[in-house]
């Protein structure tokens, strides 16, 4: 089962075809007419990779869950249906059903996530992407060290911020989810930056890109102990620089909760929103 190309995923969408890009090499994709199919066979109880992505959004939901049912939740140990479509606009602020079709299970759970798009021309004073750059008030302090690759030092001090800033504390998961990230960053489709203060990870991002023309801002993590020092600020805007240096044309895409404080914080970087993402999970049988 081939790999789908980010940019060629999701009819007029780019949220959704973002989110593909980010999934490592294991991930098995399948195209039908109407959806694409994600799977991760070598790690069925990683949720998101297991999901049905409609090109459009569905007049009816249930008909979906069942063929989630059917289909990829067929894999051994997936116990939950996802099944994801991308809305042209902003939602934030509404309420999570109004996104939804009125046939939602009473046990099923809506997210909201903004597709962001770096469009600082969009912002309230509009500039070009290499002025807004320039103007972002995003000085690294003096004590940090920023480091990139594919080093053993930079791959546990990202693992380390995953586990110590409250992302989950399941360290097998972490170490697969590092592993699947070393090998885009092999492949030359990633790259990871980690902030140090005094030699302790503090902050990380990670910058993935499907090789044509979409990029997109991953994982944003800051240690607590760091936070409120604009070192996430500081990442961000670092990776877009080295990325941009190389790749002067690329679209760079984040995602971020509709409703979550992270949203604000890219918005001063040059972000717009310009779709939601509304996903839908529900127990994946009865």
């Amino acid at each position: 089962m081939p790999t789908v190309r980010a940019t060629g995923a999701v009819r007029g969408g780019i949220g959704l075809a973002a989110e593909r890009l980010g999934h490592g090499p294991a991930v098995m994709v399948t195209t039908a007419s109407d959806h694409v199919a994600l799977r991760t066979p070598t790690r069925p109880d990683h949720f998101s990779g297991n999901a049905l992505h409609l090109h459009e959004p569905p007049t009816a939901v249930q008909p979906w869950l069942d063929r989630h049912r059917r289909t990829v939740g067929a894999i051994p140990g997936v116990d939950r249906a996802f099944v994801c479509w991308e809305v042209a606009g902003d939602l934030a602020g509404t309420d999570p059903p109004a996104a939804a079709p009125d046939d939602l299970p009473t046990d099923a759970g809506v997210e909201l996530v903004s597709a962001m798009v770096w469009r600082p021309d969009l912002a309230e004073r509009p500039t070009d992407r290499v002025a807004a750059l320039a103007a972002v008030d995003a000085r690294d302090p003096d004590d940090l060290d920023i480091r990139s690759g594919a080093d053993d030092k930079v791959l546990s001090g990202s693992r380390a911020l995953y586990l110590q800033a409250g992302w989950g504390t399941d360290v097998d998961y972490w170490r697969w989810h590092s592993a699947q990230q070393l090998d885009l960053v092999v492949a030359r489709r990633c790259d990871i930056w980690v902030a140090y203060v005094m030699g302790i990870p503090a902050s990380r991002v990670s910058l993935m890109h499907d090789r044509h023309s979409l990029a997109i801002v991953e994982d944003v993590i800051t240690h607590p102990l760091h936070r409120g020092r604009g070192l996430a600020s500081a990442l961000v805007v670092h990776a877009l620089r080295q990325h941009l240096a190389d790749h002067p044309d690329h679209g760079i895409v984040i995602r971020a909760d509709a409703d979550g404080s992270a949203r604000h914080l890219y918005e001063r970087l040059g972000f717009a929103t310009v779709a939601t993402d509304v996903s839908i999970s529900h127990p994946a049988r009865p």
